[in-house]
């Protein structure tokens, strides 16, 4: 015989089953609709209490694999109920660009309705976005609010390793968009080039020089494992000298010296002492912001890389898949190489956002606003 998780001729446990039957009718209310109706809960057994936890663990990640025009961000999580009964709630919020038939959304979320015994989805229109409830027996488990847009879309284009050809970097500059760019700061020409960016007032991001995957020389000034945070902080305090306009720093994740938290660790905490902010070039398999962030750094991740190969017709593209991907999920950052292919690919595709109503800004207004701190 199974034991039990109490007896039910306790006082405890009425007061227990007492609490739950409020649980459910209170979030009854708050997550029923018309559309579909909620069910009536099941008798309260010992089984119930050791499955609603692997319910709801089943839509949380069933709701990772959902064709939805973003994929969700971390929740909040909020712990809920009591005694007996407990479990977390998962809150996200999508920020997008309002869809032209915000109505879909109720498909999208088909699959979630018949995942496991008791769930109810009810999805509630609003003037300024949709909000998505799901609950197991009566009891809301997780909240989706996704809020449209009251603008244009946003693009950041960052064009990196710029040092050693003047002439190219004079092209780039001289594109019509705010494009934002890398410069790598002891190169042969990175001073001149970095003058010639600010001067035609585009945002310039340090490339800082760091120990490859397998151990590779990153040259003058650059970060390596056998340095310790003394000598990190004067290598990052050089490369801002080279390049004073900077308004950030960049950095691929795919390097030995990314791999080592404590070395990363000083490097965010100086970066965020001279108000730089920080964007991972690298891949998404191992992001650098959370590390950046608990530094205190301001951080942002690259979403796409425009110019995997050197073929015109690729990378025209690419460039040309921006547009799609802004008016899906909402505000991009681009990354790709200061080579002639992408600025002729620029060139030809940079009016098609303009006419797409795509705002192509630089990088920094993509950064989260910090809290105001009051003065008293």
């Amino acid at each position: 015989m199974r034991p039990r998780l109490f007896s039910w001729t306790t006082p405890f446990a009425f007061a227990s089953v007492v609490g739950l039957a409020l649980l459910i009718v209170i979030s009854a209310e708050e997550i029923k609709g018309t559309r579909h109706p909620l069910v009536t809960p099941p008798l309260i057994s010992a089984d119930w209490f050791n499955e609603f936890p692997q319910r709801i663990d089943r839509i949380t990640a069933t709701l990772q694999t959902l064709h939805l025009p973003v994929n969700l961000p971390a929740p909040q999580l909020e712990p809920q109920g009591g005694g007996n009964l407990r479990w977390t709630m998962r809150r996200y919020r999508i920020i997008l660009p309002r869809p032209a038939n915000p109505e879909n959304f109720d498909a999208l979320f088909d699959p979630i309705r018949n995942l496991v015994p008791g769930v109810v989805v009810h999805v509630v229109e609003r003037p300024l976005g949709t909000e998505v409830m799901i609950g197991v027996e009566g009891l809301r488990t997780h909240s989706l609010a996704f809020d449209w847009l009251n603008r244009n879309p946003r693009i950041a284009i960052v064009i990196d390793e710029f040092g050693d050809d003047l002439l190219l970097a004079r092209d780039f500059a001289g594109l019509e968009a705010q494009l934002t760019f890398g410069v790598s700061p002891f190169r042969t020409f990175s001073p001149g080039i970095a003058e010639r960016f600010s001067l035609n007032q585009r945002e310039v991001l340090i490339h800082l020089p760091m120990e490859g995957p397998s151990g590779e020389d990153p040259g003058e000034g650059g970060l390596r494992l056998a340095l310790q945070r003394d000598d990190i902080v004067a290598n990052i305090d050089r490369s801002l000298n080279a390049l004073p306009h900077a308004v950030g720093a960049c950095a691929p994740s795919q390097s030995r010296f990314a791999s080592d938290k404590q070395h990363l660790q000083w490097t965010f905490e100086h970066l965020a002492e001279q108000r730089l902010f920080f964007l991972d070039m690298g891949s998404t398999e191992k992001p650098l912001c959370p590390q950046a962030r608990e530094a205190g750094a301001q951080c942002l991740e690259h979403t796409t890389t425009i110019d995997t190969v050197d073929e015109p017709s690729a990378v025209e593209a690419a460039v040309k898949k921006l547009i799609d991907q802004a008016q899906v999920r909402g505000d991009q950052v681009a990354v790709g190489r200061a080579t002639s292919t992408t600025l002729e690919a620029l060139r030809t595709v940079l009016p098609e956002f303009a006419e797409q109503h795509i705002d192509i800004v630089p990088l920094s207004q993509l950064l989260p606003a910090t809290p105001r701190v009051e003065s008293h």
